[in-house]
Formats: structure tokens, C-alpha cells, sequence
């Protein structure tokens, strides 16, 4: 991840998005308001036996495009997600946090910032009778040695 914020292409900012979406895959306990299962599946011996041996006749499989199974999110994270996903603009999203009650991080291009809004008050915060709460972030160099 390093890297890819590093090159900031758009080819780089495509991949760090995608990726931060299989990690929220394996948060994941609902998609679209159905359970969700699929990180679970991937777990099954039979599907790790078949990732195996495609990686052992030679197939590419990176792990970094394995989800994991979590369970750490809950239905509004996973909501949240889902609205994000589906607003032009938007690269990636997924729950973050260290347990404290997490947040959505959304990676999107300049400029989407109000389609993003009036997707995430339409299909989240007023459907739950939430005030709207975004906060936009913007990147920054990154921390260093103080002494």
C-alpha cells in the first residue's frame, strides 16, 4: 500500500481502492442488505485446496486479494460500504478502525465529493433517520521521526 500511495497514478489509486474494498470483504457481514457469506466460502477446505494448487501450477493468486473472514463489521457499516461503492467516482471503501465502533474510510476522486454526499444521505443517513456526518480528508506527507 505504501508504494501504490507513493505512485498516486491512477492506475496505483484503482489498485489501493480495490484493495481496501477485499479488506472490507472480509469485515463483511452483509452486502446490499442480504447476508454475506462469500468470505466465509473462500475459507472452505475445497476452495483452499483449488488456491493451492492453481498457485502451484504456476496460476497467480496473491493473498492480497483474499478477504479473510473477520466478521467485524455490523449491518449500517456494511450499508455505508455498499452506498459508497456504488457512487461515481469513488475507488474504494471499508470499515476501519481498531474496535472503538470503526468508521468508513472512502477513497474517491477530487471532484466526487458532492455526488458522494447526496448517495450517502440518500441510500444511508436518511433511510435511518441519521444527520448527515462526512468528513473529507485530504492526504498529507507522511509522519516522521520527531526527535
Amino acid at each position: 500500500m505504501p508504494e501504490l500511495l507513493a505512485d498516486a497514478g491512477e492506475t496505483a489509486m484503482r489498485e489501493f481502492g480495490r484493495l481496501m474494498t477485499i479488506t472490507h470483504d472480509g469485515d463483511r457481514l452483509f452486502q446490499n442488505g442480504q447476508p454475506y457469506r462469500e468470505n466465509q466460502e473462500r475459507l472452505a477446505d475445497s476452495r483452499l485446496i483449488e488456491a493451492l494448487q492453481a498457485s502451484e501450477s504456476g496460476q497467480e493468486r496473491p493473498l492480497r486479494h483474499e478477504p479473510g473472514f473477520y466478521g467485524a463489521s455490523i449491518a449500517e457499516l456494511d450499508r455505508l460500504v455498499d452506498a459508497a461503492l456504488r457512487t461515481d467516482g469513488v475507488l474504494g471503501a471499508g470499515l476501519m478502525g481498531a474496535g472503538g465502533g470503526g468508521y468508513v474510510l472512502i477513497l474517491a476522486r477530487r471532484g466526487a465529493d458532492a455526488a458522494l454526499r447526496q448517495s450517502l444521505l440518500r441510500e444511508y443517513y436518511q433511510p435511518l433517520g441519521k444527520e448527515l456526518d462526512v468528513e473529507p480528508w485530504r492526504p498529507t506527507a507522511a509522519a516522521c521521526r520527531l526527535l
